[in-house]
């Protein structure tokens, strides 16, 4: 990434194994790095930066349904705002349901 210029960050899920398909059409500039995640029916993705290294903008929403389609799909546009080497994290979580507890990671 350089300093000043924006760039698309771009995240896919999908509960079954679609090969190829799960990184063809994505727009950013890197190359794509594919790993395993356990998948629930619904998903929450988000991405954060080091303090005032970035600037992110979420173009998506962070809970997304992920069964019966083919992948869910995160976007962001960031801007690097200093220049050397600085961290982002991509956060994923499948949420459950617990009775009588709520929602828990």
């Amino acid at each position: 990434m350089k300093q000043g210029q924006r760039e698309r960050i771009e995240a896919r899920i999908s509960a079954q194994d679609i090969g190829s398909a799960l990184t063809e059409g994505l727009k950013g500039s890197g190359l794509p790095s594919v790993g395993p995640v356990k998948v629930g029916a619904t998903m929450k993705v988000s991405l954060t930066a080091e303090s005032g290294a970035f600037e992110l903008t979420a173009l998506s929403d962070e809970e997304q349904t992920v069964a019966g389609r083919p992948f869910a799909q995160w976007d962001w546009d960031v801007t690097p705002l200093k220049s050397g080497d600085h961290w982002l994290h991509l956060r994923v979580v499948a949420p459950i349901y617990v009775p009588g507890r709520g929602e828990k990671a």
